[in-house]
């Protein structure tokens, strides 16, 4: 089953924005490590990442920063390359971010443009009753080390950097394991550090978000808001949560029912934190599996060389009945019903 993206094109890849890799690539270039052979043995010349709209591979991203500690002999460069960032590192979204009114407006600005940088970031600002927890997660199964403190380190010093307070997290969360020294983590966030956690957050007290910015001006930021959007909307469609747990679903859909545990294992999640994601993105395993049951039995129903029974399997149902009864409360009418009508 081919997934389409929403101008009838094929998804593409993931890919990550050359400006993400720039950062890291100069970083470890100040300290004296030669990028370009790196990067020539993954088949991608050092030159590619001075075009600032360019897009790689998220598999060059993902190679390039985890080797970073072993290329520079820094167990903590993602922390230390997020000290030397350019205020202008990520060009016009750096300045979008920069020009909102507070805090609070920059983060949600930087929610909404992350794809952006990076086709596989999932960020997320949960406000709380007390807290808000800007959630940062890379892969199902956590966010490499470098980049999770890179990018942990990041949104603090942009909230400390571009506001007149010293803000301090409530609290800090890594989805690694903790390092054997945490000093320079303390000397850095001065916040409780938790590790082995589902994902990565900064977690910042709730009046952290009303802070006004430095560079705040409502007018530039709209003319900003403009050709940031009109960017995003020029980027390929790529595979969503959804239509990732949507594929790994009809890949198990024939015969049995796919259960959350399969799923989830093959997205190196437990069950809880696939439920978490869903219900993050609004939906739900369950909604996802009778949604993609149905849109496929309205398919298979207009095959006239495909039995009922035989629709019923290939949908999963280990009972013809209870196929019946599904499609009954999709579309109000029996499966024959259905058939006789659409044929």
């Amino acid at each position: 089953m081919s997934h389409m993206g929403r101008k009838g094109s094929a998804l593409a890849s993931p890919t990550v924005s050359t400006r993400m890799l720039r950062v890291c690539a100069e970083a470890l270039e100040a300290m004296g490590v030669d990028v370009t052979s790196f990067l020539d043995g993954l088949g991608v010349p050092r030159a590619t990442l001075d075009d600032v709209d360019g897009r790689v591979p998220v598999a060059v991203d993902l190679a390039l920063w985890g080797e970073a500690a072993r290329l520079s002999g820094d167990e903590c460069f993602g922390l230390h390359a997020a000290g030397k960032l350019r205020p202008g590192a990520f060009d016009v979204l750096s300045y979008t971010l920069r020009s909102s009114a507070n805090v609070g407006e920059a983060l949600r600005r930087l929610v909404r443009y992350n794809r952006l940088l990076h086709d596989l970031v999932e960020l997320h600002l949960r406000v709380e009753v007390d807290e808000a927890r800007l959630e940062f997660c890379l892969m199902p199964e956590g966010t490499p080390r470098q980049q999770a403190e890179f990018s942990l380190a990041v949104f603090l010093h942009f909230c400390r950097n571009n506001t007149d307070v010293d803000v301090t997290p409530l609290r800090v969360e890594f989805s690694h394991a903790s390092p054997v020294d945490l000093s320079e983590h303390r000397r850095l966030f001065r916040a409780p550090l938790l590790f082995d956690r589902p994902r990565a957050a900064l977690v910042l007290p709730l009046r952290a978000l009303e802070l006004p910015l430095h560079g705040a001006n409502p007018g530039l930021c709209g003319v900003l808001d403009k050709q940031v959007g009109d960017l995003l909307s020029a980027l390929p469609a790529t595979e969503t949560l959804v239509d990732r747990v949507k594929r790994l679903i009809v890949g198990e859909l024939t015969g049995g029912e796919p259960t959350t545990e399969v799923v989830a294992r093959k997205m190196r999640a437990t069950p809880r934190t696939l439920h978490r994601w869903l219900s993050a993105e609004g939906t739900s395993y369950r909604e996802i599996l009778d949604g993609l049951r149905r849109d496929l039995a309205l398919r298979y129903l207009t095959e006239d060389r495909l039995a009922i029974g035989e629709a019923a399997y290939l949908l999963g149902f280990s009972e013809a009945s209870a196929f019946h009864r599904s499609f009954k409360r999709w579309t109000g009418k029996t499966p024959a019903q259905y058939r006789a009508v659409a044929s």
